[in-house]
């Protein structure tokens, strides 16, 4: 007797979470780096002339080449080679700092794939401030060293310079910088005390609502500031929020440390305050972390919500669909702490969870192409992982020591920041043996207007959820051209359509009843090739159960080599199944009996 049963649901997917691979190389760290890979997976980078305490940002091309990196100060090309226009051991360095906890951000200028913009801010020293509006020129208090190898002895505030990858740098480098330090006012100017610092070391980037640019944001006392980028350059005069809580500037130069962080759908804005002290570079632990809405069309931001306070935070970051937040913080107790909230909650705070203890202190965190999001530990040779963001409390997989780097190299404060408000999409799949209709699906972080199919067998589609029967088993290269607000992006995913085995007849299985009790022990696996036939045992396996329900159901299996028969003759069932794809079986079943002995 031979039975079929059809293949049960198995659901696939690749999860892309930027558009294309504009970041899936980041240097960071004492020349640390990553690369990302299509199928999701990550390899240390080598070649980084990089060396930074904290702030850095990297940018690569759609297809993920890398294009450039920066500490703030320097600006290295695809060959590591600094770019003379961005050298600031010779003079023409940006106005970031290495030691601002975001020195800069890199964005992208609309219709010119060879113009970048590079935000920086500066590290708002408070000895620069004492001496404001001269240099400073003495022996810093936290380094011991001077101008320049320290600071260059003013706070610099907000600037951007424009990248013109175009460009032969005389030194041959691939790019160079052709606008250099054009500061952006995001102070009072007619106050003393607040020009003195001119901005925190917070700056995020988020796409705007119509598709032809991007917002820069940063904040500074109760405020703050964002300014457009679009295809017609920056607009200097930025929208203004003015919003709880107030940063006064009494604690700077440790009250500006922190992250900001836009959600991948452009709806959030995430900030922290590692304090808000009143001794001039004194430490206290009353810092705090708020959630606020942004209005990616207008750049105004709302709704302050204070998610935790007296504490010591410094990274943020939002899960890929924008369902959790996490926040790492110093705690002089355990080292340091991450903490998790549920974005969907009504009562946000209050979902708070504590997911693990932090090596070294809370340090920057930040989302991955692969959906994943990374945490650096200082002097760490690895970098901690979480595994799952979307899920809630500890299922999210927290790993530390996930992902190791190359010998020699370690990560400290920061890591890259990256637009990830940029489109996000992934590939489903699900039905993926041999005979099956396999279901082939979109799922996008936000709304798209039309979405054009290569199923990788010559078979196209413009269904958004195409259903298709692949003739052959094999792997196919799926395609999916997705266009929204005129914006085209590639998905692209391996689907592996598994072959289902056939379930050929075994025979009757038959052992001595040496006492004549009835029962005596059979090896089922005698049974194996027969029903393999000349199936391949490294591509099938077989298994055994005492019902047909248990057998397509692959529940209780049977221990093969020694199984005690319960009545004689006793009919038993065997499922042969596809070890890559155990959806895909056959069921056939046999007898055992005994023979009694004269």
């Amino acid at each position: 007797m031979k039975l079929y049963t059809t293949s049960l649901l198995f659901l696939f997917c690749i999860t892309v979470a930027f558009s294309q691979g504009e970041a899936n190389n980041w240097y960071f760290g004492n020349n640390a780096g990553i690369q990302f890979f299509e199928d999701g997976s990550v390899l240390p980078l080598n070649g980084s002339q990089m060396t930074t305490s904290e702030g850095c940002s990297t940018i690569s091309d759609a297809d993920g080449n890398l294009l450039f990196y920066t500490d703030g100060r320097n600006v290295w090309d695809t060959n590591h080679v600094i770019m003379p226009n961005g050298n600031y051991d010779f003079g023409t360095g940006l106005n970031g700092d290495p030691s601002s906890t975001q020195s800069g951000i890199i964005v992208p200028k609309k219709g010119d794939p060879n113009i970048y913009y590079i935000f920086t801010v500066d590290e708002p020293h408070h000895q620069n401030a004492d001496v404001y509006p001269a240099q400073f020129t003495g022996i810093y208090n936290d380094t011991g060293q001077g101008v320049p190898e320290a600071d260059d002895g003013f706070n610099n505030g907000l600037n951007y310079s424009v990248v013109d990858l175009s460009l032969l740098g005389a030194n041959g480098s691939i790019g160079d910088i052709t606008t250099r330090n054009v500061q952006l006012v995001t102070y009072d100017p007619l106050s003393t005390n607040e020009a003195k610092y001119k901005c925190s070391e917070k700056i995020t980037a988020v796409k705007n609502a119509d598709n032809t640019g991007f917002w820069v944001v940063t904040h500074f006392l109760n405020k703050f500031y964002a300014f457009e980028v679009t295809a017609n350059g920056v607009n200097e005069t930025p929208v203004e929020t003015t919003i709880t809580p107030l940063i006064n500037t009494l604690g700077y130069r440790r009250n500006a440390i922190g992250y900001i962080k836009a959600s991948p759908n452009g709806e959030k804005i995430a900030i922290v305050h590692n304090q808000n002290g009143t001794i001039e570079g004194g430490t206290t632990t009353n810092g705090s972390a708020y959630l606020y809405d942004f209005d990616n069309a207008t750049g105004v931001i709302s709704n302050a919500v204070m998610l935790k306070d007296n504490f010591t935070p410094y990274g943020i970051e939002f899960s890929a669909e924008t369902k959790k937040l996490y926040v790492s913080a110093g705690n002089t107790n355990t080292g340091g702490a991450l903490f998790q909230y549920n974005l969907e909650a009504n009562d946000i705070p209050a979902s708070e969870i504590f997911i693990a203890s932090l090596t070294n202190g809370g340090t920057a965190l930040q989302l991955g192409p692969n959906g994943k999001i990374y945490h650096s530990v200082i002097s760490q040779n690895s970098l901690d992982v979480i595994n799952a963001p979307e899920e809630d409390g500890t299922a999210c997989n927290y790993q530390a020591n996930g992902i190791t780097l190359s010998p020699g190299m370690v990560a400290m404060f920061g890591l890259p920041p990256f637009i990830t408000s940029i489109f996000s999409a992934e590939i489903e799949f699900s039905n993926t043996c041999l005979g099956d209709i396999t279901e082939i699906n979109i799922d996008a972080v936000g709304e798209f207007d039309s979405v054009e199919w290569d199923l990788g067998d010559g078979t196209t589609s413009t269904e958004n959820a195409p259903e298709h029967q692949y003739s052959t088993p094999g792997e196919y290269e799926v395609l999916a051209t997705v266009t929204r607000d005129n914006e085209v992006i590639n998905v692209t995913s391996t689907i592996r359509i598994h072959e289902v085995p056939t379930a050929n007849d075994g025979i009757t299985l038959i052992e001595c009843d040496d006492d004549n009790d009835g029962v005596t022990t059979f090896n089922l696996t005698d049974n194996d090739p027969n029903i393999l036939g000349a199936q391949d045992n490294t591509i099938f396996e077989v298994r055994y159960y005492t019902s047909q329900e248990n057998a397509e159901d692959n529940s209780n299996a049977l221990n093969a080599t020694s199984f005690t028969n319960t009545e004689s003759p006793q009919t038993l069932y065997a499922r042969i199944q596809n070890r890559a794809n155990t959806a895909c079986y056959n069921i056939t079943s046999f007898d055992i009996d005994i023979s009694n002995t004269p």
